[in-house]
């Protein structure tokens, strides 16, 4: 059980070489890499390629299925019957500008396939994003969230 005021690293220890936070990473140099990691902007976020977010305004997050195991043990007919097949969740506003109602079947798509799905419209997910649920595709690969991440 996590303390009251759990703050992570509140107690300044760090799981490195010298127990502080390192930046220049000296075991990546001995292995030939750099040692000053970089940030890099994710190849389609909306901010950089304006084009694509134009074409497709709904970023997509998969997200786990508490249920099972990535795909393992998906085909089992007792965890079907809770979790039968793909979902997508999305929030109200994105819903109503396309249509969707509560649990109407739909098609999530972009350039590298499509995705069969259920739709859960929820508040519970920001405006602007859709989630899938990671490990489907065993029973029908047509709801492997897979095909559309890059």
């Amino acid at each position: 059980m996590a303390p009251e005021k759990w703050i992570p690293f509140g107690d300044k220890k760090f799981n490195t070489s010298s127990g502080r936070i390192e930046f220049f990473l000296t075991y990546l140099q001995d292995k030939g890499f750099e040692p000053v990691l970089e940030y890099q902007e994710p190849v389609e976020a909306p901010w950089v390629d304006r084009e694509l977010a134009k074409k497709y305004p709904l970023q997509l997050v998969n997200r786990r299925n508490f249920n099972q195991v990535n795909s393992s043990y998906l085909h089992q007919q007792y965890l079907t019957e809770i979790w039968d097949r793909q979902v997508v969740q999305l929030h109200p506003r994105d819903a109503e500008a396309r249509g969707i109602k509560h649990e109407d079947d739909v098609y999530v798509y972009n350039d590298r396939g499509e995705v069969e799905a259920r739709a859960i419209v929820t508040e519970r997910i920001m405006p602007g994003i859709v989630s899938l649920v990671t490990g489907f595709g065993v029973v029908n690969e047509k709801e492997t969230a897979s095909i559309l991440t890059p």
